[in-house]
Formats: C-alpha cells, structure tokens, sequence
C-alpha cells in the first residue's frame, strides 16, 4: 500500500496526539500494520475490563469509547447486593483521544472498563515493545505527547476538584445557615 492511499495514514494526520510527527514518522506507524491497529465492528465490545493487566495504551483513530467502572447500587441487606452492578461512564474518548497509558507505564491493572460507543471504532494499541521498536527520535515525540496529554489531564482534574471543594463550603455555609434559622425558631 502506498502512503496516498491509506486510510490509517488519514486517521493519523487527523490525530492530534501525531501533530508533531512528520509525514515520514507517521508513516512507520502505519507500516507495522496488523500488530498495531484493532478494528471493532459494534457497540458494545469490551476492548479491556477493570482487573486486566495492562501493558499497553490506545489511540483513538475512529469512533468513540467509553470508560466506565462497574458500580453496584447502594441498597444492600445484610451483605446481599439487591441491584445488579452496571456500568457507568466516567469519560467518554472520541477520535484523537487516548487511553490506557497509566497502566502500560505503571505496570498496574487496569481500573476502568472500556467499551466502543459506536459502531464503528478503529484503535492504534501500542506496548513498550513495540514503542521501543521505532527510533529514538520516534520515542521521544510519543514520550512528550504522552507527558503533555497527562499533564493536561491532572490540571482538568485539578480544576474540577477546586470546583467540587467550593461547591461544597458553599453547601456546608447553606446548611449551616439553615441549622441556626432552625434553631432560633
């Protein structure tokens, strides 16, 4: 296949995790073929679950995932879980995203299930042993876009937890207001 013609090469120029790979660079990626590149063809597949260990990471080139965890609902009777646990999405990764990378660079299970959200989906899966088979220039670019995509995530993370920690002294300022009205009364 020449570089005119391939979709994934496409996919790639599209993704903005690539943006500071040249054309040539981009090309290695799409010339691993099959051990890189995973297709899903319906919604609903579980491309890993929670527990899984976890020795890669995964690009978005089309279609969207779902990250969710499992959560059982709070109505317990001694013990004895009357609901069935169900999934409940946390993020959603559309074409461009990532995910996966904490556990292929901890080494750790993975925390999180994640399932196609459409019918379509198209992943580039990447282990150390395949990072580690491109040239050095090649792994600097990725360990740099992986930094700065982490680096991105902990500041949003960051924010909603400063967001989360005013709402909540401005609900505990409320009820203690409305504990001293009650009080008077």
């Amino acid at each position: 296949m020449n570089k005119k013609q391939s979709p994934l090469l496409e996919s790639i120029k599209k993704t903005p995790f690539f943006d500071v790979f040249s054309e040539e660079e981009k090309w290695r990626f799409v010339e691993k073929g099959g051990r890189l590149f995973k297709r899903y063809e319906q919604k609903g597949l579980t491309i890993f679950s929670e527990g899984d260990i976890g020795d890669s990471m995964f690009v978005v080139l089309s279609g969207a995932i779902n990250i969710t965890k499992l959560i059982t609902p709070n109505n317990q009777e001694k013990n004895v879980a009357l609901s069935k646990p169900k999934h409940t999405t946390i993020a959603k990764m559309e074409a461009g995203s990532i995910f996966g990378e904490v556990a292929m660079l901890s080494g750790q299970t993975r925390t999180t299930y994640a399932m196609t959200d459409t019918p379509l989906v198209v992943v580039m899966e990447i282990n150390q042993e395949i990072l580690y088979s491109f040239n050095l220039a090649i792994q600097r670019k990725f360990d740099k876009q992986l930094i700065s995509t982490l680096i991105g995530r902990l500041n949003t993370i960051n924010k909603k937890f400063a967001n989360l920690k005013e709402e909540n002294s401005k609900n505990i300022t409320t009820i203690l207001k409305m504990r001293a009205k009650y009080e008077e009364s």
